[in-house]
């Protein structure tokens, strides 16, 4: 039936192209172009792990003070909600999910006004509601049907904020009570998802879904801040060690099925807000060790990245090289039209050295901020980064980038 599928969809593609742009003008082709990534090739699926800029509530039922479902936090969400992102609306993985669901409606409605398949295309439909990404599933009862339906439907989102690749990242730290779930804890609960989808589904089926899924990993960024502020190894030892246990547990995903990923690198951690204010006495310049490190652990985690795809071929990934999309945003914001950032070194919401709350400060324009608190970027920022992984641009994303690779099929 799914070749079926894609013969229709390939047969419709000229005519839905055409109808497209008569519709809605040229500009919709850069999202029709998204469409065969997801609906040609079924990566619908999505599972994201990492730290708080892909958690999107998770440590909401965790016992921490790290937590973001405080107002200012999700002013520009739906009902001004704050559902757990660090951010005043959606955040990178969410408009990953949202091209998932927005390419599938396109060519699907197409498919059926113009070819009339509608017994055919209709059978994908049950993933069509999904506006950003899947939902956070940590807190979810694993026996519940909710769950049930979550991991069959969507995937799931297992980051948590504050987390890292080390195990200690983040806890305790500044007095404050932090109970989060470190990257090789996120792993382990997919090991878990893994054995529930086998249950519900049998091996083979269980395999093939997992395979075709995108593993979305934004992690990294707590464990630089944490060596700047503890500097408990040499930085040289440091990014040897993360990487090491982060290629470790990337290969525990792969003996789990997983095959695409998507990987976010670190955000600049040396030019955000909280750097900034650090460094008053330097005009609030970037630190130069913190991007520094930065951009090492990027170099470090490519070539670590380039030797696993030698020992499994069918190990695809790409890397969203973040700090150097932020390098360039920071240097001249003016370059990037298709955005209205301005201003690219205060906090949107607070003063750059502490977390959103809803005594803050809160700016007036928030989409032409980047950052919204001391170090997480802004809904605006979220989305011209999301482009970034998405773009020709080898400088932003390699060896390829997240469209082509979840065109790859496995």
């Amino acid at each position: 039936m799914g070749g079926y599928i894609l013969k229709v969809c390939l047969a419709a593609q000229n005519q839905v192209v055409a109808k497209t742009k008569h519709l809605y003008g040229d500009e919709i082709w850069g999202i029709v172009s998204l469409c065969s990534l997801f609906l040609f090739l079924d990566a619908c699926y999505i599972f994201v792990l990492g730290g708080t800029s892909a958690d999107n509530g998770n440590n909401n039922c965790l016992n921490t003070t790290a937590k973001y479902n405080v107002p200012f936090n999700g002013i520009d969400y739906r009902n001004s909600t704050p559902t757990g992102r660090a951010s005043n609306g959606l955040i990178l993985p969410d408009y990953v999910g949202a091209h998932v669901s927005l390419c599938l409606v396109i060519f699907l409605s197409a498919a059926f006004l113009l070819l009339g398949e509608f017994s055919y295309v209709i059978l994908p439909a049950r993933r069509l509601n999904r506006t950003e990404s899947p939902r956070p599933i940590i807190c979810l009862i694993r026996s519940s049907d909710e769950y049930k339906r979550a991991i069959l439907t969507e995937g799931g989102t297992l980051a948590s904020a504050s987390s890292g690749i080390f195990d200690t990242t983040g806890r305790p730290r500044f007095g404050e009570v932090i109970q989060v779930l470190p990257l090789r804890t996120q792993v382990k609960f997919f090991g878990e998802v893994y054995e529930d989808l086998i249950d519900l589904q049998g091996r083979q089926a269980a395999a093939s879904l997992i395979r075709r899924s995108l593993f979305i990993v934004s992690t990294g960024s707590s464990d630089i801040a944490d060596q700047l502020d503890r500097h408990p190894i040499s930085d040289s030892f440091f990014i040897t060690a993360v990487i090491a246990q982060y290629v470790g547990l990337l290969r525990s995903l792969y003996a789990y099925e997983a095959r695409k990923f998507a990987i976010v690198a670190p955000l600049l951690i040396g030019c955000n807000p909280s750097s900034r204010a650090e460094n008053a006495t330097g005009g609030g310049r970037c630190n130069q060790r913190g991007t520094s490190l930065t951009l090492d652990f990027v170099e470090s985690l490519a070539t670590a990245l380039r030797r696993l795809r030698v020992l499994y071929p069918d190990f695809q990934y790409s890397i969203c090289n973040a700090p150097n999309f932020l390098l360039d945003v920071n240097a001249n914001p003016g370059s990037f039209p298709a955005c209205g950032i301005s201003e690219v070194r205060d906090a949107c919401c607070g003063n750059g050295t502490m977390p959103c709350r809803p005594t803050s400060t809160l700016c007036g324009n928030r989409e032409q901020y980047l950052y919204w608190n001391q170090y997480q970027l802004t809904q605006e920022g979220s989305r011209i980064l999301t482009a970034a992984c998405f773009s020709s641009n080898l400088r932003y994303a390699a060896p390829i980038n997240f469209y082509q690779l979840a065109r790859t099929t496995t």
